[in-house]
């Protein structure tokens, strides 16, 4: 009866070391699905924004597009507009809402860094003071 009694906890034992070997599998393969899906992921992201750092680094119109902005504005409301080595500052005052949507459809257009946005609202029209760089 001993004998009968130890064969019945080794094979209970047998058993639950069995289903937690099992438990164990299927958690790590679960882990090695989920570590392969970011990895993919992850260098998609890479690849999109070294085509961007491409497309960036090569746009050469940048300074020439900007330009263009500025033709379109009436000069008499330019109150500054400081192209530099790689960035733009300008402040418009008196904009029409037609100027003020075309001057930020043509930025959020270009490969550029919009570092400050700022559109107000007065009497007078719309004043936009915006700082870029690429």
């Amino acid at each position: 009866m001993k004998q009968y009694l130890f064969n019945y906890k080794t094979t209970i034992a047998s058993i639950v070391f069995l289903f937690f070997s099992w438990a164990i599998k299927i958690y790590f393969a679960q882990e090695v699905i989920e570590q392969k899906s970011y990895n993919t992921e992850l260098s998609q992201e890479i690849e999109e924004a070294s085509s961007l750092q491409r497309i960036w680094a090569s746009n050469t119109s940048i300074p020439q597009r900007l330009d263009l902005i500025k033709a379109k504005i009436p000069t008499t409301k330019v109150k500054s507009f400081q192209k530099t080595n790689q960035s733009l500052s300008a402040v418009f005052i008196g904009l029409n809402i037609s100027e003020v949507e075309y001057t930020i459809n043509e930025i959020v257009n270009l490969p550029v860094q919009i570092k400050d946005l700022n559109v107000e609202n007065t009497p007078n029209g719309h004043n936009v003071k915006l700082v870029l760089k690429w």
